[in-house]
């Protein structure tokens, strides 16, 4: 299997945190240019969203449902500000959503009826779809540099420091924490189909889990820092970043293939589209780079 890569060298001209997939497949790319961008399946741009008066940390899309059909997306920024914003470029809510330092990431969970947030001050908090505060499901004493959902939406995983933890959302639930990694966790996600967690840290490694804390792979370390890890919304397999390089690998951890796309920097995000069949990454680089995976076992890249 390899992926066609194409790259965007020009898409932001400062570094390119985070990008999200519509519904439509339609691709929103936040950069440190303080522009918010869309762009084609095919790589083309789409034009721009807006501009933005703060840095964008993370960008999250309404998921498509059966039930609802809302055209907003989520953007957490430096400076602790939460806002919810239209593809027209609408700013909708603007909220304080932490008091000390950044929102490091914001996601919808899998129904859209909530949001959670972590932050540099430790705090894992859970919004309503309107923006609203529900609670502070964790303070840590750490930043919480990820989250992810967990499968029917009633925990949250995070990574705190060297660790993992799975905080459910009912009251009085004691935490699953584990020591996951030799480094600070970068990156994690928690898949719905297979229940797997997969994670990426400072000791430039990737590492498999069961939603136990159980580890089922480890693999060598890489030679710089994994910076980003998503799995394919079919479970099948995952997606690794690092500095230049993206490997797509099966649910257990073996490796299918290895690009080198140069001149990007740090993968500083991953997103697949809802079924599966293309990728997205925004990098240190500001460029934004859509990629197919495509059988093709010849080709493998260990």
């Amino acid at each position: 299997m390899r992926l066609n890569v194409t790259v965007n060298a020009a898409a932001h001209a400062e570094l390119a945190p985070s990008v999200t997939w519509t519904p439509d497949h339609e691709l929103i790319s936040v950069g440190d240019d303080k522009v918010i961008r869309r762009w084609q399946s095919d790589g083309s741009n789409a034009g721009e969203v807006t501009t933005v008066d703060g840095y964008v940390t993370c960008v999250s899309y309404f998921p498509s449902t059966a039930h609802h059909a809302v055209d907003i997306f989520a953007l957490s920024f430096s400076d602790g500000f939460l806002r919810l914003m239209t593809r027209a470029g609408r700013e909708e809510k603007r909220i304080k959503a932490h008091d000390a330092g950044a929102v490091i990431n914001v996601k919808w969970n899998y129904d859209g009826s909530a949001l959670c947030t972590g932050g540099e001050d430790g705090c894992v908090k859970i919004w309503s779809h309107s923006g609203n505060l529900r609670s502070t499901l964790v303070q840590t004493g750490k930043p919480v540099y990820a989250t992810s959902w967990g499968p029917d939406n009633n925990a949250v995983l995070l990574a705190c420091g060297r660790d993992i933890m799975v905080k459910s959302l009912q009251v009085g639930q004691k935490p699953l924490r584990w020591s996951a990694h030799e480094g600070v966790v970068t990156c994690v996600d928690w898949n719905a189909v297979n229940n797997l967690i997969v994670s990426g840290g400072e000791d430039c490694t990737y590492r498999v889990w069961d939603s136990f804390g159980r580890q089922l792979y480890a693999s060598s370390p890489n030679p710089h820092v994994v910076t980003a890890v998503t799995w394919n919304p079919k479970g099948d397999s995952f997606a690794v970043g690092g500095f230049d390089m993206l490997r797509l690998c099966d649910k257990t951890g073996w490796s299918y293939c290895r690009e080198r796309p140069k001149g990007t920097g740090s993968l500083m995000d991953i997103q697949w589209t809802r079924d599966g069949t293309q990728l997205a990454a925004a990098t240190g680089s500001g460029a934004v780079g859509p990629e197919n995976p495509n059988p093709n076992p010849k080709n493998n890249n260990p």
